[in-house]
C-alpha cells in the first residue's frame, strides 16, 4: 500500500476512530486549531481551504475575529491620536450610550446585517434622522477598521437602510432680528454677536480670535484656530476644522470700529497678541454651553424670539450671511472662501433655497404686471422694485457694503482707534 504523503500546510492528527484534529501555524508562528473532523479527509480539505485563503491574503485571524465589539471600539477610538477633542467626545458618546448596549457583547465575527438594521432601526424611533446618521457613521466606521486591519473579511454594514436627512432646520432670521439679538446682548459679547452677523465666522471661530489674528489697519481678521469642548466638556484649542476654514475675512468699517473700542474698553492693546478678544467672565477660554445659556438665550428672549420654532441658534447668523450674500450678487465662489466652505456645493445650497425664493418672487411681480390689464383680477396694490429685486438690478456693490445695509449700520465717521 502507497504511504501517505505527508502535508506541506498543517498537520492531522487522529483522535480516536472517526476523529481527525485539523490545525495549522500561521505566518506569525501562532498554532490554531480547526477542530475535530470525521475523516481525513474533511480534515485535510479544512486546511487546504485556509492555506488557499492565506496565499490569496484574505485570512482572518480567529482571535481576532473572536474579539468583542467593545474592544474593538475602544481601540478604534484610539488609534486616530489627531481626531479632534469634540470628534472623539461624539464618537465616545455613540459608543457608550448607543452601541456598545446592544451590541458590546457580540464578537464582531458573529455580527450580521440584519443585528445592525435592528439597532439602527431601534435609534430611528426615539432620535432624530440627522442624529440617527451620526451615529450610523461611528458604527460604520468602527467595523471598516476591522476589515482595514484584517480582523474581518468583510464588513457586516451591508445594506443598511438609513432614515432619510431632510435639509438642517434653521431660522431665517432678519435683518431687524439680527439687530434686535445683538442690542439685547450684553456689550461685552455684543460685538461677537456683530462679529458673526458681519463675517459669517462660525462661534468657535469667534471665540479662538485672538487680538494678533486681527489687522484693524488693513480691515481683516485671520482664522487660524478654533475653541471646541473635549470628551469632559472643557474648552481646548485645535486648528480649523478643514483647510478652507483657515482663512482671511474682510471686516466692514462699522465692525472694525465696534471691534476697536471692545479692546480699549477690556483693556487690550496690538502688544497682546496672544490675548484672546472674547473670554469667559473670569477671563479663561469661553464654554459655547455656558454662553449660550448666559448670553445667546437671554438676548433671544429680550428680543423676542426665545419661543421660535426652530429657535435661533448662532449658526443662524452665518446662514443669514449667505443669504445675504445671494442677495448681493456675489458668485458662489466669492462667497464659499469668505465662508470658510470646504465643497462648493455646501455653499451652492444656500444659493438654491435664495434661487428658490427669487424665484417665487418673480412669479408675484408677473402676475402683478400682467394682471394688472384686467381690473378683476389685477391685485389692489402693486409693489415697486419688485422686479428690479428679481432680475437682480440693485444690489450693493460689496459684500461688506451688503452686510452693513442688511444690518441697518452705516459706517462710522469717527477716527478709529489705534
Amino acid at each position: 500500500m502507497a504511504s501517505r504523503r505527508r502535508r506541506e500546510f498543517g498537520s492531522i492528527r487522529e483522535r480516536g476512530r472517526g476523529k481527525y484534529q485539523a490545525a495549522y501555524t500561521d505566518l506569525d508562528g501562532h498554532r490554531h486549531s480547526l477542530g475535530i473532523f470525521p475523516t481525513r479527509v474533511a480534515a485535510n480539505g479544512a486546511l487546504s481551504d485556509v492555506e488557499t485563503q492565506i496565499g490569496k491574503g484574505n485570512w482572518i485571524d480567529p482571535r481576532q475575529a473572536a474579539r468583542t465589539v467593545r474592544d474593538v471600539a475602544m481601540a478604534w477610538l484610539a488609534s486616530n491620536p489627531h481626531k479632534r477633542a469634540n470628534t472623539y467626545a461624539a464618537d465616545l458618546n455613540d459608543i457608550e450610550k448607543h452601541i456598545l448596549p446592544g451590541l458590546g457583547d457580540l464578537t464582531i465575527s458573529s455580527v450580521r446585517p440584519p443585528s445592525i438594521q435592528h439597532l439602527v432601526n431601534i435609534w430611528a424611533k426615539t432620535a432624530a434622522p440627522r442624529t440617527v446618521e451620526r451615529r450610523c457613521r461611528t458604527l460604520k466606521a468602527l467595523f471598516t477598521y476591522c476589515v482595514n486591519n484584517d480582523w474581518l473579511a468583510r464588513s457586516p454594514w451591508r445594506g443598511i437602510k438609513v432614515p432619510k436627512v431632510t435639509s438642517t432646520r434653521s431660522y431665517p432670521l432678519t435683518p431687524e432680528d439680527v439687530a434686535a439679538v445683538a442690542e439685547a446682548t450684553v456689550l461685552a459679547y455684543r460685538p461677537m454677536v456683530w462679529l458673526g452677523a458681519l463675517t459669517g465666522c462660525r462661534w468657535s471661530e469667534a471665540a479662538g480670535l485672538r487680538v494678533g489674528d486681527l489687522n484693524l489697519l488693513a480691515k481683516t481678521m485671520r482664522v487660524e484656530q478654533v475653541v471646541v469642548k473635549d470628551q469632559h466638556g472643557r474648552p481646548v484649542v485645535y486648528p480649523p476644522k478643514s483647510q478652507a476654514s483657515a482663512r482671511v475675512i474682510a471686516l466692514p468699517d462699522v465692525l472694525v470700529s465696534m471691534i476697536a473700542e471692545h479692546l480699549a474698553r477690556v483693556g487690550l492693546t496690538g502688544a497682546d497678541l496672544d490675548a484672546y478678544v472674547f473670554t469667559s467672565p473670569t477671563g479663561g477660554l469661553l464654554r459655547q454651553d455656558n454662553w449660550r445659556r448666559r448670553v445667546w438665550i437671554p438676548a433671544l428672549k429680550v428680543a423676542g424670539l426665545d419661543t421660535a420654532t426652530p429657535r435661533p441658534g448662532f449658526h443662524d447668523l452665518r446662514r443669514a450671511v449667505g443669504t445675504t450674500l445671494v442677495s448681493a450678487g456675489v458668485n458662489p465662489k466669492t462667497a464659499q472662501t469668505r465662508l470658510g466652505h470646504s465643497d462648493v456645493r455646501t455653499t451652492l445650497q444656500i444659493y438654491a433655497r435664495a434661487v428658490e425664493q427669487k424665484d417665487r418672487d418673480a412669479a408675484e411681480v408677473l402676475a402683478t404686471n400682467f394682471m394688472a390689464r384686467d381690473s378683476s383680477l389685477a391685485p389692489t396694490t402693486r409693489p415697486e422694485g419688485d422686479l428690479k429685486r428679481c432680475v437682480g438690478e440693485t444690489h450693493p456693490s460689496s459684500p461688506a457694503e451688503s452686510l452693513v445695509e442688511v444690518s441697518g449700520l452705516e459706517p462710522p465717521t469717527s477716527t478709529l482707534r489705534t
